[in-house]
């Protein structure tokens, strides 16, 4: 369920000076390694790129374990971490549309641009596989352009479905820390890095471990991919949870870190000033810090 980071999409858009457009209902917000045009069908869905798209931007698949924790966090306790804390860093909840219409605090997807766990799996559902839904209603087909054969007026996945899906998720159980290396631990909290990388945020009475504070922070022109979605510009990302690290081959938003240490040092934004403290360690602490990070 997203456990190594081995499965990746492209996410597509358009930016202009009048904003980003991720070209729903014109071929996005991603682009298809195959389409029906392959079997002959003719209903204006083709594989590659959607004619309009200047952005592209390779996106990691996530872990999904926890979802159903993550979902049970209150909004108010995201909200509560939007502070300054220090060396520059202050994070940003993003505020997204909930399926009541209402404004809510995204936690789901690489920019927190999904509230609630039933939204982000309809998401998926639509732009991963083409399943519409209530909660996700417009395809990848381009407007205007013929129906396929069998294709559904309305939604393709009943709610219930949906829900059901959303249900098994949820009870994906985290993992469990492995740590006994107290060193690291310490060396990771003075360095800087739990200022965005909260070790846990709480829902009701339960402590969730999840070593991210679910905010956007920008991250520098590095991590820059120039999408949008929602109030997160192209360099801003939401924390990434740190449970269940230890099984992560390819790291970051495109996979690009195929190392801890890579990840690290690809930081910049608001967190430059743990990134330099990382650099500047003894050999023997990166790693101890290094291997607390592969314990989790």
């Amino acid at each position: 369920m997203g456990r190594n980071g081995l499965a990746t999409v492209l996410r597509v858009g358009r930016l202009t000076d009048a904003g980003f457009d991720p070209l729903v209902g014109r071929g996005g917000p991603f682009g298809h390694s195959h389409a029906v045009s392959e079997l002959g069908v003719d209903c204006g869905r083709e594989a590659g790129i959607p004619a309009g798209a200047n952005v592209t931007s390779v996106r990691n698949s996530p872990q999904l374990f926890g979802s159903g924790l993550i979902d049970a966090i209150p909004d108010k306790a995201i909200r509560a971490g939007a502070v300054a804390r220090g060396d520059g860093v202050r994070g940003r909840p993003n505020l997204v549309r909930g399926p009541d219409g209402r404004k809510r605090v995204g936690r789901f997807g690489w920019k927190a641009n999904a509230a609630t766990l039933e939204l982000f799996v309809a998401s998926a559902l639509r732009n991963e596989i083409g399943v519409t839904s209530l909660l996700a209603p417009a395809g990848s087909r381009p407007r205007g352009s013929n129906r396929c054969p069998g294709e559904s007026n309305g939604p393709e996945i009943d709610q219930d479905s949906v829900a059901a899906l959303a249900a098994f998720v949820a009870e994906l159980p985290p993992p469990q820390s492995r740590s006994s290396q107290q060193a690291g631990a310490v060396l990771f909290r003075e360095t800087g890095c739990t200022a965005c990388h909260l070790p846990a945020l709480k829902a009701g009475r339960r402590e969730v471990p999840l070593y991210s504070d679910l905010l956007l922070h920008d991250m520098g022109r590095a991590l820059d991919d120039r999408v949008v979605q929602g109030v997160a510009g192209g360099s801003e990302w939401r924390t990434t949870p740190l449970w269940g690290l230890r099984d992560r081959t390819r790291l970051l938003h495109d996979g690009r870190a195929t190392s801890v240490e890579a990840a690290i040092l690809s930081h910049g934004g608001e967190a430059k000033t743990a990134r330099r403290r990382f650099h500047s360690l003894p050999a023997a602490q990166r790693r101890n810090l290094i291997e607390f990070l592969r314990s989790l």
